[in-house]
């Protein structure tokens, strides 16, 4: 599939970190924001290598808290499963992260969630939105660290 700039309403803003199938930004709050540009294994592979690169660099006790912004287009699924699956084996300690999904096809959200459901990934949450306004508000709701009981 052939590159498509994305629409206005769907360009992260922040500080551009890398990729091409998927681009990851850092928003001025902190937030990395992963954007699919093309529905492809591609696309998953980056973003997993993307988290290599933020999972061994943040602080015990530090929450990630990321936007993956699929409006453009979702990578296969069942792949991204399998990818996702070996990286939460391969990252068994990985700190609590927080994960707002954008989409713009709902039935196709139904399935991914279903996919995440079979992943038992326990350190991880996540919540679907279709505006970046709520994915954001929500995240922003999330202390970035862990809080003593």
């Amino acid at each position: 599939m052939n590159y498509r700039p994305p629409a206005q309403d769907t360009t992260p803003q922040g500080t551009y970190r890398g990729g091409k199938a998927c681009v990851w930004f850092v928003r001025d709050d902190g937030i990395h924001h992963f954007q699919s540009t093309e529905p492809t294994r591609a696309s998953t592979d980056e973003w997993l290598a993307h988290l290599d690169i933020i999972f061994a660099q943040v602080a015990p006790g530090e929450h990630v808290r990321y936007i993956l912004d699929n409006r453009l287009g979702v990578p296969p699924l069942a792949y991204g499963a399998q990818r996702a699956r070996a990286w939460l084996d391969a990252n068994q300690n990985m700190n609590k992260t927080f994960v707002a999904f954008l989409h713009r096809d709902g039935s196709m959200m139904v399935l991914l969630n279903r996919f995440i459901h079979l992943l038992r990934a326990t350190r991880v949450t996540t919540r679907f939105f279709d505006q970046l306004d709520d994915a954001v508000a929500w995240l922003h709701s999330i202390p970035p660290h862990e809080t003593g009981a």
